[in-house]
């Protein structure tokens, strides 16, 4: 029997028990590995241009994306304005996010998503640029002013900066829902006052009436008409308002695309009037007198328009529908595009396909000026301002998505060797018809026949299968008839020579219009290309699930060229998906509980690096994606740690795991993100730190919160502290008493006791823990439950009392040794976020001026509820109090409302208002102490006191303030005490003066 050989890989190990033989009966092409004409050959040149060229960077990237000379994707945040030095390398950017703290990253686990504004603004720039070209070239009489489609990428900081950026352009949003609405409405309230607010969509009685109260809040808002039936309603509910409406309608035109994004326009399009129904709308508004609301037309030719021509023409039929609502009388001013400025994702500049079109953002707009203005000026038409929808040309380019390839299999077998022995003991293990196959292969391979051995090898291998499946040939055999076909195929030259290149990711999370219709993008190295890469590979994803992979590619490969991983001195092999801004983020779901990826802001600087990282937000972690399925993260937890516990107590000896590092595990794995970290950062080891079993805890915030008793002030309501008889009945108080409680992180045990008082249900406390705001979510999530567990559903109303570490209090250097990261700004910014997580109801501030104060409304989304101060008679704050109270910042609270001297005279010196004669004259006045004057004119002019005691008597007295009043003569006697004397001085116990 003839051997059957081929070159084989002498590193290759082969299955137990078999080798091949090296006389070769078949030759051994050398096939290209790429269809590109990239080839393996080893040592040959290669350079950054050569990859610019193959993965066709400057098609689909220009003018914002390149390959520099050492290889590496580099961003140009100002397009073509970019200078050298201004250029950013991607690579530094993913190292700078990723890198642990103590190296000077920020710690983020990938994916990562790099959001670039100054790319954004240049997008937005380049559109206006265009239009206003257009417009002056072609002495168009109106003006061009964008709208953002919200929906295209709602992120706030997206969102707000399109706002920022467009406002000298007039520059609007598009809202087609009432969350949408609701966010356009405050956005836009800091915008150009005449940006359009454009109401899109389906709508109800709710939605038209926040239409028109943001026409009432001065918003230049227009209502589009989708449906014919929602003008009875605009009709009726504008006249129950007494707004007039600024009325818009989408028409149905007949020109459409072919392809996916061309489904949407057409007569059989989801929105839009006909021809019929528009008349109808204008007898209708005519008989109602009000035509003249109607003044914008809007219409849709579909996403990505391939061609101008089809603009053109789609532009044409809905002027001249226009023009015809000018001619019945309607008040006609706006002419909207909709969408359909396409992405050129393959960078062929194609009419011809769903990924690409074939112009640029000049020849758009000048199209659509041209097609426009021809036919107004045929009809003797005043030119419209001209309004488009670009939302996917705006954001795409601004975000790239970047994941990293973990590991990679190939989808052949490994072809092994076998003797001749080896050969003739498994073909007597086959039967007859097996062993056919195997002859008549043998035969074809010395006669070169190499379709006939195709054949051959394919029987062999289906009926092996069939005797495995019968138990007659075990694994070992059956893995090397496999191989024996492997072999064939590769040799002859039709073996697949495409690896699996698996990455942490999630498809349906961050490619999901990849998954749901097939939609590319570019997807690059960002690093090594100035190494050939010599493979070629398909990206599979974490999921359980066979659609989780991306098996396309532009270019209309199966598979594109990758390198080996494991270069780059060892390091991570990461990769880019560009141009996704668009819908990506908005529209990832939930698969297998992966969520999204964590969040950086680049903004070009003149740091060495060229950028500066304005903001990072961590992705998601497992509690957060479990929370969002309705499961309780923190009840899990302590599932666990008691399951933990009994198992552990089973156990005899005292190997693995103890119980302390266990449940420290189990807490970390909820806090992590759920894709794949490095082996050196899994968290079930002996050496994790030990957090107590605490939830959330993590090494980041073990300095803030391991060893440190933290003091938590809760204040409750009179009444909770009548139910033990610390006081008789009197009615509820504005003042709070205040039960200090010294403790660590493990706060249940502390407070349930407190809890337990039944009268405290329904009322409101206020946690002031001293420790930061990662540590604040910690600390929170418990103490929501345990609330909830007491039928406590009053308000939590949080405060941080300050940035940094000043209970360090001075340097060596003898400067106060504070955290210079971290402004207040970005403190406030994580506080917003508790009060989205529902973790809070209101949040405020403390010890701020009116300057700081001033600031803080101007950045905050959510503004503060409180400022609480330092003030009483000696130290009044007048004209800090009258402004927060003019803010809406509902509640002044008075920290020290007494003064503090009576408490430490060491620490706060000895001038006390309490010993002050005109008081004392008042107190004998209202045969009342001098302390209970004190509180009742803080109480007067709407302060809220909050005088801290640890004696009874002291607390009852306190309380005894609600059955008098002070005359308006005697409230003026006390303001005329002000000394603007401050007892608070951190001078005397950090040893620096911060009001210098």
């Amino acid at each position: 029997m003839p051997a059957l050989g081929c070159c084989v890989d002498a590193s290759v190990s082969p299955p137990l028990g078999y080798t091949f033989s090296l006389d070769s009966s078949l030759p051994s092409p050398a096939p290209e590995l790429f269809s590109s004409g990239v080839t393996a050959a080893a040592g040959s040149h290669w350079s950054p241009e050569m990859s610019s060229d193959l993965y066709r960077v400057d098609g689909w990237g220009a003018p914002y994306f390149s390959v520099n000379t050492n290889g590496y994707i580099s961003v140009k945040p100002h397009g073509t304005d970019t200078l050298p030095h201004q250029e950013i390398d991607l690579l530094k950017v993913v190292k700078k996010a990723s890198d642990p703290k103590n190296l000077g990253g920020l710690g983020l686990h990938l994916p990562l998503v790099v959001r670039f504004p100054d790319v954004l603004k240049n997008r937005l720039e380049s559109l206006q640029s265009a239009f206003d070209m257009a417009v002056d070239s072609n002495g168009y009489e109106a003006h061009y002013q964008g709208v953002y489609p919200v929906k295209c990428n709602q992120d706030r900081f997206v969102v707000e900066d399109i706002v920022k950026f467009g406002s000298p352009y007039r520059f609007g949003l598009e809202a087609g829902s009432k969350p949408e609405l609701l966010l356009a409405m405050s956005c836009l309230s800091k915008g150009s006052p005449d940006a359009l607010l454009v109401c899109n969509g389906f709508k109800d009685t709710e939605y038209i009436s926040l239409a028109l109260v943001a026409r009432k809040l001065l918003l230049n808002t227009v209502i589009v008409l989708e449906q014919e039936e929602e003008l009875d309603l605009v009709i009726d509910i504008s006249r129950k308002m007494a707004v007039r409406p600024v009325i818009g309608l989408r028409a149905k035109l007949r020109t459409k695309h072919s392809g996916h994004f061309g489904s949407t326009s057409g007569e059989k399009g989801k929105f839009g009037l006909t021809t019929t129904q528009i008349l109808r709308v204008v007898k209708k508004l005519d008989e109602s007198g009000m035509l003249d609301c109607l003044q914008l037309l809007h219409f849709h030719i579909g996403s990505q328009i391939p061609s101008t021509a089809l603009l053109a023409d789609g532009v044409g039929e809905a002027t001249q529908i226009y023009t015809e609502l000018v001619r019945l009388g309607a008040g006609m001013k706006f002419i909207d595009c909709g969408g359909g400025l396409g992405i050129d994702y393959d960078g062929t500049k194609s009419c011809d396909s769903d990924v690409s079109v074939g112009y640029g953002i000049q020849e758009y707009a000048s199209t659509v000026v041209q097609a426009v203005q021809f036919v107004c000026d045929r009809k003797a038409v005043k030119h419209p301002v001209i309004c488009s929808e670009s939302g996917r040309a705006i954001v795409s380019h601004h975000s790239i998505l970047i994941f990293e390839a973990v590991s990679a299999s190939t989808t052949c077998h490994v072809t092994p060797q076998l003797s001749s022995g080896g050969l003739q003991t498994l073909a007597e293990t086959l039967n007859e018809d097996a062993r056919a196959d195997y002859r008549n292969l043998s035969a074809a391979a010395v006669r070169g026949e190499y379709d006939t051995c195709l054949l051959y090898s394919d029987q062999l291998k289906q009926r092996c299968v069939e005797q495995f499946k019968e138990g007659s040939l075990d694994i070992e055999q059956l893995a090397a008839v496999d191989s024996i076909c492997d072999l064939v195929a590769k040799a002859i030259g039709v073996a697949d020579p495409v690896r699996i290149y698996h990455v942490n990711l999630s498809v349906f999370t961050s490619i999901p219009d990849f998954w749901a219709f097939g939609q590319l993008f570019p997807i690059v190295p960002i690093h090594r290309l100035d190494e050939k890469p010599v493979m070629r590979g398909i990206l599979s994803d974490l999921t359980c699930d066979s659609d989780g992979k991306v098996d396309k590619f532009i270019g209309g490969e199966s598979s594109m060229p990758l390198h080996e991983l494991g270069g780059d001195n060892g390091g991570g092999y990461y990769l880019g998906m560009f141009l996704g801004g668009a819908y990506e983020e908005a529209l990832g779901g939930l698969h297998n509980l992966f969520g999204g990826p964590s969040v950086v802001r680049v903004l070009q600087s003149d740091s060495p690096h060229s950028f500066a990282v304005t903001r990072s937000v961590p992705g998601p972690s497992c509690a957060d994606v479990l929370r969002a399925m309705q499961h309780e993260p923190e009840l899990m937890f302590e599932t666990l740690k008691h399951r933990a516990e009994e198992c552990i107590e089973q156990e005899e000896d005292d190997k693995g795991l103890d119980f302390a590092s266990l449940t420290d595990s189990l807490a970390q794995s909820f806090h992590n993100m759920p894709y794949l970290v490095a082996p050196s950062s899994c968290c079930f080891t002996e050496a994790t730190a030990n957090n107590g079993g605490y939830y959330y805890y993590n090494e980041d915030n073990a300095a803030d919160c391991a060893t440190v008793e933290d003091e938590i002030c809760v204040f409750v309501l009179k009444d909770a502290v009548e139910s033990r008889g610390l006081v008789p009945a009197i009615s509820i108080a504005a003042c709070v008493i205040v039960l200090t409680i010294k403790m660590k992180l493990k706060l249940g045990k502390h407070l349930q006791k407190y809890f337990e008082l039944g009268s405290l249900r329904g009322r409101i406390f206020s946690l002031q823990p001293s420790f930061g705001t990662r540590t604040m979510v910690m600390f929170l999530r418990p103490v929501k439950i345990l609330l909830r567990s007491y039928g406590l559903s009053g308000s939590l109303l949080c405060s941080l009392p300050r940035v940094g570490t000043t209970s360090s209090a001075l340097g060596e250097d003898g400067v106060l040794d504070i955290d210079t990261t971290i402004s207040l700004e970005t403190t406030w910014r994580a506080m917003e976020n508790l009060v989205s997580l529902e973790l809070v109801r209101s949040i405020g501030i403390s010890n701020y001026d009116i300057f700081l104060t001033r600031d803080c409304l101007a950045y905050s989304k959510v503004k503060p509820a409180v400022n609480q101060i330092e003030t009483h008679p000696y130290f009044q704050r007048e004209s800090l109090v009258k402004f927060c109270q003019k803010h809406d910042i509902c509640v002044v609270t008075a920290h020290t409302p007494l003064g503090a001297a009576a408490a430490n005279t060491e620490w706060f010196g000895t001038v006390s208002c309490l010993e002050d004669p005109a008081l004392k004259d008042l107190a004998e006045k209202y045969k009342k102490t001098v302390a209970q004057i004190v509180l009742r004119w803080g109480i007067q002019r709407n302060t809220v006191v909050t005088p801290k005691s640890s004696k009874l008597e002291r607390l009852q007295e306190n309380f005894n303030v609600h059955d008098f009043e002070l005359t308006k003569e005697d409230m003026n006697l006390v303001k005329s005490l002000d000394r603007n004397y401050r007892t608070n001085q951190p001078a005397k116990f950090w040893g620096i003066d911060l009001y210098a």
